[in-house]
């Protein structure tokens, strides 16, 4: 089934502005297919932005050792 709202947004590529359909790609690759390397890039940018944007997560600088209950 396709998202009733699906997550929209321009980007800038070549200079142009694009509209980026995070969905369209998503599903895409959850039917196995191959995504070219900048919808990657824009995803992966995508979701650092998310998790920068959360209470619950801490930045620690590297190296880490973490040890117990990781699980969330």
């Amino acid at each position: 089934p396709k998202p009733q709202n699906p997550i929209r947004f321009k980007i800038k590529f070549n200079g142009k502005k694009i509209l980026f359909d995070i969905d369209h790609h998503l599903e895409k690759a959850s039917k196995g297919e191959i995504l070219p390397e900048l919808a990657i890039k824009v995803i992966c940018a995508k979701v650092k932005e998310i998790f920068e944007n959360e209470p619950n997560v801490v930045n620690v600088n590297s190296p880490v050792t973490v040890v117990g209950d990781v699980h969330g």
